[in-house]
């Protein structure tokens, strides 16, 4: 049984007609009945009946064509997936990220991204999950912390890490805040798998300083919420919510950040377009937040040239 046989019962269950289901796939008539009879004699049952001029499926054919069409469907996808593989043009790819960055980033970059290719397909993971994302076939994995394993990484974006408080608190009309200055009032931080709770917790061991009443809120949303009712500051780096004041955080060396970096296998079939997506990505972030922010897309795959030959 071969596919090209299994193509031409299709075409005639489409078309009700040999003469023009030859026509479709590119056949002599002859030759295509012929080998449709032979398919019948292959598999030991009528296919075919005609009824009032017209060539229609027998109740065996038409148990057996739902079948073939799952199998040429599954063939075709087989060839685009293969076309894809060989030239790197893909049709989608998988994002992987923490859900922060899902609500902040790249949600609202997919709602204004003008290009449909590659549809990006968007799943959200625990921090403590990020560093096998790739191995467990996600495409591009968005995280707070540079992967170590031989993989291809880009800064996406250098986020600043904000004193969320509400209007009234004695902070609000503040530009700026420094760390120390923090430290002794109620504080809302993520807990301790966050990247950002860490940046604080390390910019606090530099000021030689300890946060006496912290609060950990293992969703930013959370602390910003208990901040809005007066419950303490919240330092994460997130959009603000609740109608809250973000104020950036200083410590010891200037301004807090909270770097977010885009990774993805090397190589990788799809590496000049998971590049454009990255860059795609920061350049919204500097777009969204500012050029204060830009962290350092990946350049263009660099072409193959020919080197000048050394001179004497």
């Amino acid at each position: 049984m071969e596919l090209r046989v299994l193509r031409y019962l299709a075409a005639v269950a489409e078309a009700g007609s040999v003469t023009q289901a030859a026509r479709l796939v590119g056949v002599a008539q002859p030759s295509l009945s012929r080998q449709l009879h032979q398919l019948e004699r292959e598999l030991g049952v009528p296919l075919f009946a005609r009824t009032r001029g017209r060539l229609g499926l027998t109740a065996a054919g038409r148990q057996l064509l739902e079948p073939v069409q799952e199998v040429l469907t599954r063939v075709d996808h087989v060839r685009v997936t293969a076309t894809e593989l060989r030239t790197g043009q893909v049709a989608h790819l998988s994002l992987v990220a923490p859900a922060v960055a899902i609500n902040d980033i790249v949600a609202p970059f997919l709602a204004v991204r003008r290009t449909r290719r590659p549809f990006l397909r968007v799943l959200d993971e625990a921090p403590e999950r990020l560093a096998t994302a790739l191995s467990r076939g996600a495409d591009i994995v968005i995280a707070a912390t540079a992967p170590v394993a031989p993989v291809q990484v880009a800064c996406l974006v250098r986020l600043p890490i904000f004193a969320y408080v509400p209007e009234g608190h004695p902070l609000a009309d503040r530009e700026r805040v420094g760390l120390a200055e923090l430290a002794a009032g109620p504080l809302l931080l993520p807990t301790v798998e966050h990247t950002t709770r860490r940046l604080v917790d390390g910019a606090f061991q530099q000021l030689g300083l300890v946060g006496r009443r912290i609060t950990e809120c293992r969703l930013p949303q959370v602390a910003q919420a208990l901040a809005a009712t007066g419950h303490g500051v919240a330092v994460v780096s997130d959009d603000p919510r609740f109608g809250l004041r973000a104020i950036p955080v200083d410590g010891a060396a200037g301004g807090l950040r909270l770097p977010l970096y885009a990774a993805w296998e090397r190589p990788h079939y799809a590496d000049r377009t998971i590049r454009a997506v990255v860059r795609e990505l920061a350049d919204y972030c500097v777009a969204r937040y500012g050029e204060a922010v830009r962290g350092g897309p990946p350049p263009a795959a660099r072409r193959r040239t020919r080197r000048p030959a050394p001179t004497a």
